[in-house]
């Protein structure tokens, strides 16, 4: 007490903390090739010094078999019994030579060769046990102390293999380890080139993203643009006149047709009529009256700009409804005559020539728009957007996929990092650490 007031307590020395050995997959992958060809190499030793102990006993094996089948018989029994004790013993060395022969110490004592010669021991125990047991007794009736010292060796032999057995499982059981700890490097190896991979792939998707934007935008600026141009408000304005064109050529053409098809009856009473040589028709006209019963439209459509056929047709058929060849009751008769000379008096060809003109502004108007560079301009630009849009949204998708792919190769990199650090920690100790 009196020392520690004046000179204080003892300084407490302080612990170095342990130092923590780093390994990159590459430097692990070589520290656990060395280990485990080391691991082999004493593995082999000291499976090689049992083996030479096996090739020993073996040897001896084959000597007290050989002493065996040349021993006399130490004891008197009944003929048929003696018998079968000589035929005991036969078998016994029989199978004993067999075994001890088929079992070669290996000329290179590799990690495989170990593992041949470990099996083919077990056979040949297998072979030489089951052989006592079958032949054992009745070989020992009259050899009883030959077949001790066989059976003695075999024992002996039985114990070498089972510490053989040992020092193989134990060895396999590192091995195991080891190469458990080589796949998961190669797990890890593998994981990392696919998150390399999939990171060129994502930076590859996002350029391709951009640069699709852009161009969609560059071409979106060019359509709405070439839209607004004056060239493209008149084509819009020429549309729309070509569009009311065809209305009121549609509109005329029903009109004539109505006209026509009013007059079906009697016309039909005239195609009757001309069946007969009586009231001949000509080929042109008949023709036409076919058209204004079947078609009314194509009849007014197909004839000339001043319709001679159907006029024709027109002023035969009034004649022949007033000399009362087409018959009629008096109000239809006076009815469908003022209706035919209305079409004749101009009616009919006033529709015929508002129809031309109007076909002719068409035709000139669909010319113009034809001619006009601007519409396959603008085809082309939509089919170029509607396309980018398209690989946009797919590429997009891609993207998406990637980065989720990437996510979860993270974390089976992470996870797999633990794994291997804990399966290596169990290996070369606690103080170790994967960069």
């Amino acid at each position: 007490m009196f020392f520690r007031r004046i000179f204080g307590k003892k300084p407490k020395v302080p612990t170095k903390a342990p130092e923590v050995r780093e390994f990159t997959l590459d430097s692990l992958e070589d520290e656990i090739k060395n280990l485990k060809k080391r691991r082999l190499e004493s593995i082999k030793e000291i499976a090689g010094q049992k083996i030479d102990e096996i090739s020993k006993l073996c040897e001896n094996l084959n000597k007290s078999a050989k002493a065996l089948a040349e021993a006399e018989a130490t004891e008197f029994v009944h003929p048929g019994l003696e018998k079968t004790a000589h035929e005991a013993r036969r078998l016994f060395v029989h199978k004993v030579t067999r075994a001890t022969e088929e079992l070669k110490r290996p000329a290179e004592l590799t990690w495989q060769g170990l593992l041949s010669f470990h099996a083919a021991l077990s056979r040949a125990l297998k072979l030489m046990i089951d052989a006592g047991i079958a032949h054992g007794r009745r070989a020992s009736v009259l050899f009883r102390q030959p077949m001790q010292n066989t059976r003695r060796l075999i024992r002996m032999l039985h114990t070498s293999a089972t510490e053989l057995d040992g020092i193989i499982e134990r060895g396999t059981d590192e091995i195991k380890e080891l190469d458990e700890i080589s796949l998961k490097i190669t797990d890890q190896k593998g994981l990392l080139q696919r998150l390399t991979h999939l990171r060129a792939q994502e930076q590859s998707f996002g350029s391709r993203i951009e640069d699709l934007k852009n161009f969609i935008k560059m071409k979106g600026a060019e359509l709405d643009q070439l839209s607004s141009s004056p060239e493209s408000k008149w084509l819009e304005s020429l549309r729309r006149e070509l569009d009311q064109i065809k209305r009121k050529i549609v509109e005329l053409g029903n009109e004539a047709a109505r006209a026509i098809s009013d007059l079906g009856r009697p016309f039909r009473k005239m195609r009757k009529l001309t069946l007969s040589a009586e009231h001949p028709l000509d080929k042109e006209k008949a023709k036409m009256l076919e058209l204004c019963i079947d078609e009314p439209f194509n009849a007014f459509r197909s004839d000339e700009k001043d319709l001679p056929v159907l006029t024709a047709l027109l002023r035969d058929l009034a004649d022949r409804i007033e000399t009362g060849e087409v018959k009629l009751d008096p109000r239809e008769r006076q009815k469908k005559l003022e209706q035919i000379h209305r079409m004749l008096d101009g009616g009919l060809l006033r529709l015929k020539t508002k129809y031309v003109e109007l076909m002719a502004e068409r035709d000139a108007k669909k010319r113009d728009l034809e001619t006009s560079p601007i519409p396959e301009e603008k085809a082309e630009l939509e089919r170029a957007l509607d396309f980018n849009r398209s690989e946009l949204m797919k590429t997009q998708s891609k993207l998406s996929e990637t980065s989720k792919a990437l996510e979860k190769t993270k974390r089976e990199i992470e996870q797999n990092k633990l794994e291997l650090e804990s399966l290596a920690k169990k290996i070369l100790g606690p103080e170790l650490k994967i960069i």
